[in-house]
């Protein structure tokens, strides 16, 4: 499910600025947060301090190949890593089956509207097939106890 997005209008600011302001957004939605995961580009020495001083875990790839080295030893980090892989190729189904090539809508009030309308989309398609999922798992059980 995607629980946290920026649809930004200018030139988009380097990703190792938005950990603060997503972790915040995060926090105020869901409660404590537990780990954050990014790959090289959110990678700073502040948001490795920010993560520290909040008491979350931080999965976030290290620029530095001998820390990420060293990171990649840590199985925690390692299973994040790989969910990390998990949401990339979401968010290409999201570009690519959902919203497609190009955003169709004229100005950014009506793109952010595509965009959003989008994830709508694509979170309810989820659901439904988790919902589905369940069914199949419960008359699967059923079946079997009989």
């Amino acid at each position: 499910m995607i629980t946290d997005w920026q649809f930004i209008q200018d030139q988009p600011p380097g990703d190792n600025t938005l950990v603060e302001a997503s972790l915040d957004r995060l926090k105020s939605h869901y409660g404590a947060i537990r780990s954050f995961t990014g790959d090289r580009g959110f990678h700073s020495p502040e948001n490795t301090q920010l993560l520290e001083k909040e008491n979350v875990f931080n999965g976030i790839c290290p620029k530095p190949v001998k820390e990420m080295e060293e990171r990649l030893c840590n199985i925690e980090f390692v299973v994040l890593q790989k969910r990390r892989a998990n949401t990339e190729a979401r968010i290409a189904i999201l570009k690519n089956n959902y919203i497609g090539k190009t955003l169709r809508s004229n100005g950014f009030k009506n793109r952010k509207l595509q965009v959003g309308w989008s994830i709508l989309a694509h979170n309810l398609w989820l659901l439904s097939s988790f919902a589905a999922e369940n069914r199949r798992n419960e008359l699967e059980e059923k079946l079997n106890a009989s």
